[in-house]
């Protein structure tokens, strides 16, 4: 719980730390701190939901998603870009602007992976 509570806290963190230091632009600080946000209105570390979170954010959030089951960690092995796309679209479709998360998929057609023959987000 403790480590989960800090772990959670980093948004709010890092939005106050460039705001601190004036650092990047004020989109790039709405992104910090609403990256964990999620469309369903479950997520961190203010629950907003929907047009509640900026649309930067909402590409961030499926963007820092996608990347965090592609990349090797040293306590889970990566997954292969088709793979993570169908973990996202069948266990975390709720957490996803549906509208972008439909284009996030179709920037991979005809890339690395041969899609379903059915729409994905069917």
């Amino acid at each position: 719980d403790v480590e989960g509570k800090i772990m959670r806290s980093h948004p709010e963190g890092g939005g106050r730390l460039l705001e601190q230091f004036d650092a990047l632009t004020e989109e790039a600080r709405v992104i910090v701190m609403q990256h964990h946000e999620r469309h369903d209105g479950k997520g961190y570390p203010r629950k907003l939901k929907g047009d509640q979170i900026h649309v930067y954010s909402k590409i961030c959030c499926i963007a820092d998603v996608f990347e965090a089951l592609t990349a090797t960690r040293p306590y889970k092995k990566s997954f292969s870009s088709f793979h993570a796309l169908n973990i996202m679209k069948n266990e975390m479709r709720q957490e996803f602007d549906p509208e972008f998360f439909e284009q996030f998929i179709r920037l991979f057609i005809g890339k690395d992976f041969t899609p379903p023959k059915k729409k994905l987000l069917s």
